[in-house]
């Protein structure tokens, strides 16, 4: 706890002192660069109706709950350049899809490296989930993401955002021990999100996302214990978000700031630790909110709040409630 109080005041002194002298901290930027810091966004973009951008796998929330905030791509542009994003994110609880993944309400720290192929829809995330303290060593991980992604219909109010990807979740310092025999964590999912930017003209922006999980080794030993910690199956999530339009918070930001707001419902069919471990059912909801601040042309804070409605206790018995203080770095 004292490392991570130590953690809180420094990002929270970076942020308040950047914010503090940033009319000397655009003084040698173009025309084009001050407005983009000024506003996050050219004209052009302001203007777009709000989309749900597609989650990274770990940043902010870990795989969402909703992954807003961010300006990743969500339609392919050939005549865009390579792409870079680094995030490093303190989340105050390490959720993943409504599990308590470090037990005992642990903290977390994610770095994660998001690579856009010159705009050709192709992509590759890798993550870093590791947390707060000792005893957890082993779920610790790292995942390594391929993606593609586009739209459908574009420019029209049936637009249809989607991405597809795989995800290799590997845990270096595992197994875990098990009383049984020692049980591997590493999972892969396959996945596809979509969403529907312009099919409402008040702003709101509904997604869904199916995801497929097994584990990377399955079968049991001879006396009949799994070799895996993990159950394979499917999880369904259906969500909405919205940006809402407020006065600016500071003088140096946009004149409007954008506060996001979320909320998606989760399906849990099966996945769980240990076969036969989870019931299938709506196993919880997640409210969130989040908004940036443009420190730099390229760098952007981003604070978040989640709150989570646990519906299945095999899955969590409690709800939960955590921030993530976010800093994205686009190249």
């Amino acid at each position: 706890m004292k490392r991570e109080g130590i953690l809180l005041v420094l990002v929270t002194v970076v942020l308040l002192s950047t914010l503090g002298g940033c009319d000397g901290a655009i003084t040698h930027v173009t025309d084009t660069e001050r407005e983009l810091y000024r506003t996050g966004k050219t004209k052009a973009e302001r203007a777009e109706p709000t989309r749900v951008p597609v989650e990274t796998d770990g940043t902010r929330s870990l795989e969402s709950p909703i992954y807003l905030g961010t300006n990743l791509p969500t339609i392919k542009d050939e005549d865009h350049d390579l792409g870079v994003t680094l995030d490093f994110t303190y989340a105050s609880r390490h959720i993943w899809k409504g599990f308590d993944y470090f037990s005992n309400n642990r903290s977390a720290f994610y770095t994660s490296a998001d690579i856009d192929f010159w705009g050709t829809g192709f992509g590759m995330n890798i993550l870093w989930a590791r947390p707060f303290g000792s005893g957890y060593e082993d779920w610790e991980w790292l995942v390594y993401s391929p993606y593609y992604y586009n739209a459908l219909w574009q420019d029209t109010p049936y637009q249809m955002d989607y991405r597809v990807g795989w995800r290799y979740y590997n845990h270096p310092d595992g197994p875990a021990n098990h009383s049984c025999h020692p049980r591997d964590l590493d999972i892969q999912r396959v996945y596809g999100r979509f969403s529907w930017p312009r099919v409402c003209s008040a702003g709101f922006v509904p997604y869904y996302e199916c995801a497929v999980i097994w584990p990377d080794e399955g079968g049991k030993y001879d006396d009949g214990c799994s070799r895996s910690y993990w159950s394979d199956g499917w999880f369904h999530t259906f969500g909405i978000s919205k940006g809402w339009m407020v006065p600016g918070f500071f003088p140096c930001q946009p004149e409007q700031q954008v506060i996001h707001t979320g909320f998606e419902i989760v399906y849990n069919d099966g996945v769980g630790s240990t076969p036969d471990s989870v019931d299938s059912g709506w196993s919880h909801c997640v409210f969130s909110l989040s908004t940036e601040f443009y420190l730099r042309p390229n760098i952007t804070f981003i604070p978040a709040i989640y709150y989570q409605s646990s519906w299945e206790d095999s899955v969590n018995k409690n709800d939960e409630c955590w921030v993530t203080l976010s800093t994205r770095i686009t190249f």
